[in-house]
């Protein structure tokens, strides 16, 4: 019972509805646009899916989590967190819209892929800022009852969307470029209303408080980066550490090629390659 009057205390809170407003909405933006991206890149008849295209998708989704999320605490410690939500998820609509410009233009896949990885850049920073909010708007001894309700709630929020983007693709007619963009396009248009829902948080509500004691930002960056180069250090000293590291290497890159491979046999070989519905 101490757990459901947890929950109940938690989803009382107006700050904490309306801060969940906005993750809720952003990742089931998340949800469409991924299934868009996928269907653009991976079963659209008008291209070929080849490995190299396939891990140009998920180089768009995963590179921005491994070379941004060490970074994005100096940020989110140093502007208000409340205009992060606003003005990210209003720059991921824009740029999600240009993606959608991109496939009805057939453009250079590298287009296609510099400004996917950027829009997924900017995911990295609207998570991070969600998360460091929480403490803001609910009492602080519920804060770890209410960070498991708001990123299951989220992910679930992301496999709607990515249910709502299937069903939509195939009320299109399937995957075309021209289906691909209108359903881009819808993301985008999401991802607005995300942004909006932000405006109902007060500018200062998320935090963070001024500290004066905070070093510069590009300081703050710089010292990051010296303590990841000191974590590899240690890594690289300690043979246990460095041992499981590989071990998680080698496993996440057999998976890779795994499921670039179950994609390849899917689409090529399981299927007609030519049928959008296939």
């Amino acid at each position: 019972m101490s757990y459901i009057s947890d929950v109940a205390t938690v989803v009382r809170g107006s700050g904490f509805r309306r801060l969940l407003s906005v993750r809720m909405a952003g990742q089931f933006a998340d949800g469409v646009f991924q299934t868009a991206l996928a269907s653009y890149v991976l079963f659209s008849p008008e291209r070929q899916a080849d490995a190299q295209s396939i891990a140009s998708a998920f180089a768009i989704l995963l590179l921005p989590y491994c070379i941004l999320g060490p970074f994005v605490g100096v940020f989110i410690d140093r502007w208000q967190r409340r205009q992060i939500l606003l003005i990210t998820n209003f720059a991921r609509a824009s740029l999600v819209a240009s993606i959608a410009l991109i496939a009805l233009s057939s453009a250079p896949e590298i287009a296609l892929l510099s400004v996917g990885i950027l829009a997924v850049s900017i995911n990295r920073l609207v998570l991070s800022a969600l998360g460091a909010s929480v403490p803001r708007v609910v009492p602080l001894d519920n804060v770890v009852t209410a960070n498991a309700i708001a990123p299951t709630l989220g992910t679930l929020s992301t496999v709607l969307g990515a249910g709502l983007g299937v069903y939509l693709r195939s009320l299109f007619g399937g995957a075309t470029d021209t289906n691909d963009a209108i359903l881009i396009a819808v993301a985008a248009g999401l991802y607005v209303m995300a942004g909006s829902l932000a405006l109902r948080l007060g500018r200062r509500a998320l935090g963070p408080e001024p500290a004066a004691e905070l070093p510069a930002a590009l300081k703050a960056v710089i010292e990051v980066a010296r303590e990841l180069a000191a974590g590899v250090g240690q890594i690289r000293r300690h043979h246990a550490a460095s041992t499981a590291f590989v071990v998680t290497a080698i496993q996440r890159f057999c998976f890779g090629i795994a499921s670039v491979t179950a994609v390849l046999l899917a689409r090529n070989t399981f299927s007609d390659p030519l049928n959008p519905d296939a």
